[in-house]
């Protein structure tokens, strides 16, 4: 896992430590070359009843396998509600939520794919203070967020994620959402 604190690939808007373990296609090749099968697990500890009868207990971690995609989506210490299947895999969130305190907004909402930079008024700089570190990201923001928050102000974000036609994945910013259910580890 690629822990270096920027990438090729990073914005300018991205500083400080990492945001979580990124399982990058350089960083996946030299694992696979070594290993035959490589896979991706994230562990999660389970903070409340879902309202399912065969829930975990709060408190229980489980470690679940998913893909690199959603590997990669998020951090420690985000809170995220998740989608399983019927092998207990994790095949999706319903919502990823991560606090930060607005750095800047811009209006240029991303500069990683023009396509992203259009569906949205702009962008918000937040600063985070993860486990692995305090670290800055842009995030594309929808209207209600953008227009709802101002500098200096530490929130609570919910984010999506999506992928352009192109193919690149990236999360947005798309609720103040001061609520949470399970939390990565």
């Amino acid at each position: 896992m690629n822990q270096s604190p920027r990438s090729a690939s990073d914005s300018p808007e991205t500083t400080g430590a990492p945001i979580g373990f990124v399982l990058n296609d350089s960083t996946y090749e030299d694992v696979s070359e070594a290993y035959d099968d490589v896979e991706c697990y994230v562990s999660i500890r389970h903070e409340g009843y879902d309202g399912l009868r065969n829930a975990p207990e709060a408190g229980d971690v489980i470690h679940y396998a998913t893909d690199r995609a959603l590997f990669n989506a998020t951090q420690f210490g985000d809170f995220v509600v998740i989608m399983t299947g019927l092998d207990n895999s994790l095949t999706g969130f319903q919502r990823i939520v991560r606090s930060g305190r607005v750095v800047r907004k811009t209006e240029q909402a991303s500069d990683t794919d023009a396509a992203v930079a259009s569906e949205y008024p702009g962008g918000i700089v937040l600063a985070h203070d993860f486990e692995s570190g305090a670290s800055r990201k842009r995030y594309p923001a929808t209207r209600n967020v953008y227009s709802n928050v101002e500098r200096g102000q530490t929130s609570t974000f919910g984010l999506q994620r999506e992928s352009t036609p192109s193919g690149t994945h990236y999360l947005y910013l798309d609720a103040l959402d001061p609520s949470h259910s399970w939390a990565l580890l």
